[in-house]
Order: structure tokens, then C-alpha cells, then sequence
């Protein structure tokens, strides 16, 4: 049975945490303690006490002792994980945590703890939210402006449990973007331009090729109908061709002389490519031209 000392020690270390003086909290039930020392509850008091004012060491070291005196009591381990957690010993803290629930499967707090931890834990795995990814965000002039806007950092927050909703907020609200680029070194925008460029280039090449393999399939299909001519035809069809090549070269002389204003020497050249190819408008039209120029009118009409 405790002792009326105890008793009054640990309803002053009750009354002194309800008032949030912790410090007064650990030295009230630390006699509570000594005078009895079988008494699980004070342990568990006392590791409370210590937690709340960032003792997680001593947090831990009173949980455990709460735990040996009494390893049936779930809120031992709930107290022992949470000073684990604290610590980032997430894994002890977790195995604490699920020993609590298996004495006691419907207690609420544990439950939510673990859960709190669980998020946490996955939030440490994503490159996004670590430690190193955080002293980026606070490193930057910018990025730590916006960790300092309560509604920002409720978002960031809310993204540490759902991940997804990261890439969806980068999409309506440009300081996610900035801070993905903070974290990453990737600028996606940038990302996003040169993918636009090399598709451009990718549709141009593609174009280009089609291109030739029209053309290198339009010369298959000449080069098939010109042998499918007869022989006689064929000679007959190069001679043609030569001819009108050598006309060619008296049309472009014809246009020399014609710019030269030499309209004798423009026709003389003309002529001579009707001679030889009498079937191309275009000599006629030059030579037409010329008279145009001369004012020899009727000439120019007669063409």
C-alpha cells in the first residue's frame, strides 16, 4: 500500500503537470519514487514529465523501468515509444508502439501514435522530405521564406502523409515547383522546353526522311518506266532530252544578251533554241520579250 507521503508526493507531481511545470512534475514523482518504488504508474509519470521537457533519454530510461514493473501495462510502452520517436529511433519506437497493442488493441492514443509515427517514417523515405532535402529547403533564400507561411507549411505538412499530392500541388501552385528544383536540381521547365525542341527536331528529321523516300521512290518508278520503254523509244526519248538540254544553254545565253540590252544577239540565241526544241513555250515568250522591248510591237503580238 503507498505510503502517505508517496500518495502526496505523486498527487503534487499530478497537479504540477496538469499546470505544465514539468520540472516540478520530475521531482515530485521522483520521491514518489523512492518511497515507492513498486508503483508503476509513477514511472510512467515520470517518463511524461521527462518528455515534455525534451528529456527523451531519461524519457526512455523511465519507460523502461515503468515497463519491467509492470510489462502488462500498455501505456508503458506508449510512453517508451514516443521518447524513441522523439529520438528518431523509429524502429524501436514502432516495435514499442505495436507491443502496447497487443495488450491493448482498442487504445486510441497508441493507435494514433503509431500511425503519426508510420507517416513519418515513409515521409523519411521520400527523397522529398528527409533531412537533407529539408536543409536545402532552409538553405535557400526563397524556399525558407516559404516554409515561414503557416499556409504553405500546413501543405508541406499534408504532403508528408500523401506523397501524390506533391506532383499535383506543383501544378497550381508555382512555390512547389520552385521548391521540386531546390530539392532535385532539376529545372523542369527548362526539362520540359528542350523535350519540346528535340521533338521538333525528331517531326523535322522524320519529314526529311519521308521526303527522300518519296523522291528515291519516284526515281525507282522513272528509272522502271524508262526501262520498260523499247529500245528504238529510248534513244529516240535521250536524243530529245540532249536536245532540249542544248536549248537550254541557247536560252540562257539569249537571257544574257537580253540583260545585256544586246536585242540582236538575245534573238539570235533564241532562235536557235527553237531550232532545236521547238515544243518549249518559254523561248517564244522570251524571244517576245525582246520585240516587247525593241517596240516592235507586231513582232511581239506575232510570238
Amino acid at each position: 500500500k503507498m505510503s502517505d507521503d508517496a500518495a502526496s508526493a505523486k498527487a503534487k507531481g499530478v497537479d504540477a503537470f496538469k499546470a505544465k511545470d514539468f520540472e516540478t512534475a520530475i521531482v515530485e514523482f521522483s520521491k514518489a519514487i523512492e518511497l515507492n518504488p513498486t508503483d508503476h504508474t509513477l514511472y510512467g509519470n515520470l517518463s511524461a514529465s521527462y518528455f515534455n521537457v525534451n528529456k527523451f533519454e531519461e524519457a526512455v530510461e523511465s519507460a523502461n523501468k515503468c515497463i519491467s514493473v509492470n510489462p502488462s501495462w500498455s501505456k508503458g510502452y506508449q510512453r517508451k515509444g514516443m521518447a524513441l520517436a522523439a529520438l528518431d529511433k523509429n524502429e524501436e519506437a514502432k516495435e514499442a508502439y505495436e507491443k502496447g497493442l497487443e495488450l491493448e488493441p482498442t487504445n486510441a492514443q497508441i493507435k494514433e501514435s503509431l500511425s503519426a509515427l508510420e507517416s513519418k517514417m515513409s515521409a523519411s523515405d521520400n527523397p522529398f522530405f528527409n533531412a537533407e532535402a529539408l536543409t536545402k529547403l532552409m538553405m535557400n533564400e526563397k524556399t525558407r521564406r516559404y516554409m515561414d507561411d503557416p499556409d504553405f507549411k500546413m501543405k508541406f505538412e499534408f504532403c508528408k502523409s500523401n506523397p501524390q499530392m506533391f506532383m499535383q500541388l506543383m501544378q497550381v501552385d508555382k512555390r512547389f515547383m520552385e521548391v521540386f528544383q531546390v530539392i532535385t536540381g532539376l529545372d523542369l521547365e527548362v526539362m520540359q522546353k528542350s523535350q519540346e525542341e528535340n521533338h521538333a527536331r525528331m517531326e523535322e528529321l522524320k519529314k526529311q526522311q519521308e521526303e527522300k523516300k518519296r523522291k528515291e521512290e519516284e526515281e525507282r518508278l522513272a528509272k522502271e518506266a524508262e526501262e520498260a520503254v523499247p529500245d528504238d523509244e529510248r534513244v529516240k526519248r535521250q536524243e530529245e532530252q540532249a536536245r532540249h538540254k542544248e536549248a537550254d544553254k541557247e536560252k540562257d545565253l539569249g537571257n544574257y544578251f537580253y540583260k545585256k540590252k544586246d536585242f540582236d544577239g538575245a534573238i539570235q540565241h533564241y532562235d536557235k533554241a527553237i531550232e532545236l526544241f521547238p515544243s518549249d513555250l518559254t523561248y517564244y515568250t522570251n524571244k517576245a520579250a525582246v520585240y516587247f522591248e525593241m517596240k516592235d510591237y507586231e513582232k511581239c503580238i506575232e510570238m
